[in-house]
């Protein structure tokens, strides 16, 4: 029999965990926003200059053919065990063998895939019509093993509330990565981007599973294991259509228009995605754990998703209409003119960014509450909206791009409703609140474009510096407008609680316990 697990093991399992401060909700989600985002800042600045890099290094053709076998590994690791993780987050008790059981699964399950793949990858080549596509295939192929691993490891550390770490190693094993890369690439040329890839979930995987103090020992225990199929079965289905939804609109490219458009329009996404997905997988990070303490009170249930969408809505204008002010002129001078397309449809890009963060975002509390049967009828809406926006726009990528935010806007609204009709939403609130960010995101978007057009002329340096000094104009004018503003208004209130908490945790009495409240 295995013997029982240290006092020291069960904490970090997040069976005995530490005494936790007297904080509220809102103060852990904060907590770990805040870890996940200066992770993921330094990772984004870095991710820049990589892609600044290897732009000049690579060609289209070649990173189409690049990008399409990335699609494909995550496809395999969507089938695989890709709910290992979670599914270490929300059990309710999990004992050193039941942490066992998950790393053995998630481990055998990327080995299946990863013969898969290797066999699959000349067909595949040939359906998609991208030149080196099964080169890259072949390599990548050792991710998904790895990944798995790595993917408990992070479960176990955000279980244990260790959102440090895991964003720390997050951080470190892309580092490495981007390094591999760049080294590899003036040798082995678009190869080395998968070679880098593979560095980075190997970084992942060895690092994590040392500071989540994981066992190797091989262990299989039944009940465990049935929670973990059963509840990975459910987030691999789920995630399969939004991946398939994701992807549609590159693999449409690729078949209608070539590699090279494909690279170009992968290449336009990736700049966007970079910061868009630093962005949601912050929020969503960190709310996952959180769910759950809700979930048994509809009226805390209400408050937490109105909230939860009211902010992020106000955020996601903010954020990615600034992002569209410069995303155009920055990519140019980042990557160079043969990109130029690619630049061109960053901005639209940015819009589907917006409105797929509001639907990220209930799509994971949704995942968290195990709606299942609305998040399945809802990607089958979703992704039929898709299929025909993508027929319509025929591989043109500005057509493309615009069809993505059309889709995905259709589909964020269907869930709405569905949320309303069970009585989870404060509706009418939450459609306030869109309409006022809507104007204000193609207020941030549009104005600062038009001068600099009128002022600037065909220099990007000038363009950057117009487009600056007006959106420093609309800043202060935001400003003096927050009250108005439904997300800011409401999240500078929360962030003032956060902070009155702070204060008065610390004025408490040395050794006196209070309850944990939440007011957020």
């Amino acid at each position: 029999m295995d013997a029982p697990p240290t006092k020291q093991a069960r904490r970090a399992l997040g069976l005995q965990p530490a005494p936790v401060p007297v904080r509220s909700l809102t103060a852990r989600a904060l907590n770990a926003v805040g870890w996940s985002y200066l992770a993921g800042f330094i990772f984004l600045v870095s991710q820049v200059g990589y892609t600044a890099i290897t732009a000049r290094l690579v060609s289209p053709l070649a990173y189409g053919g690049y990008a399409l076998a990335l699609t494909v590994v995550s496809l395999a690791c969507l089938v695989g065990m890709v709910g290992i993780g979670d599914s270490v987050m929300r059990v309710p008790e999990l004992t050193d063998r039941g942490a066992r059981t998950a790393l053995t699964l998630g481990l055998g399950s990327g080995v299946c895939l990863s013969v898969a793949l290797i066999a699959l990858s000349a067909p595949i080549e040939y359906w998609l019509r991208t030149p080196d596509t099964g080169q890259m295939l072949r390599i990548l192929a050792v991710q998904p093993p790895m990944l798995a691993a790595a993917a408990v490891s992070y479960g176990l550390l955000r279980r244990g509330q260790r959102y440090r770490a895991a964003s720390l190693i997050d951080l470190t094993s892309s580092l490495i990565g981007f390094v591999v890369g760049v080294a590899t690439i003036s040798r082995l040329g678009a190869v080395g981007l998968a070679v880098g890839q593979v560095a980075r979930a190997a970084v992942a995987m060895l690092v994590g599973l040392v500071w989540a103090r994981a066992s190797l020992r091989p262990a299989y225990d039944r009940a465990m294991a049935r929670e973990f199929v059963a509840f990975s079965a459910q987030v691999a289905s789920q995630n399969l259509g939004h991946y398939a939804i994701g992807n549609l609109p590159l693999w449409s490219v690729a078949r209608l228009a070539g590699g090279a458009a494909t690279g170009l329009f992968a290449r336009g996404y990736a700049l966007v995605a970079l910061p868009a997905d630093q962005f949601s997988f912050g929020l969503m990070r960190a709310a996952y754990p959180l769910y759950r303490e809700v979930s048994g009170s509809r009226d805390r249930t209400r408050r937490a998703l109105t909230e939860a969408l009211v902010v992020t809505s106000g955020a996601s204008a903010v954020v990615f209409g600034t992002f569209a002010v410069f995303v155009q002129p920055a990519a140019l001078i980042l990557l160079g003119a043969r990109w130029h397309a690619a630049a061109a449809i960053a901005p639209m890009l940015c819009a589907f960014a917006a409105v797929n963060t509001l639907y990220s975002v209930l799509a994971s509390a949704a995942e968290a509450m195990r709606w299942m049967r609305m998040i399945w009828i809802t990607q089958v809406a979703f992704l039929a909206a898709m299929a025909v926006s993508l027929f319509l726009a025929s591989g043109e990528l500005e057509a493309t791009a615009a069809a993505m935010v059309i889709a995905t806007a259709i589909a964020h609204v269907f869930m709405l409703l569905w949320v309303s009709r069970e009585g989870l939403l404060r509706t009418a609130e939450v459609l306030r609140a869109y309409a006022v960010h809507t104007v204000l995101f193609v207020v941030v978007a549009v104005i600062p474009p038009l001068v600099s057009q009128a002022v600037a002329g065909q220099s990007l340096i000038a363009t950057l510096a117009v487009r600056t000094a007006v959106l420093v104009v609309l800043a202060l004018l935001l400003w003096l407008l927050r009250h108005r503003i439904p997300g800011l208004r409401l999240g500078l209130v929360r962030l003032n609680d956060f902070r009155s908490q702070r204060v008065s945790r610390h004025r408490q009495p040395a050794g006196q316990n209070g309850q944990d409240q939440d007011r957020g």
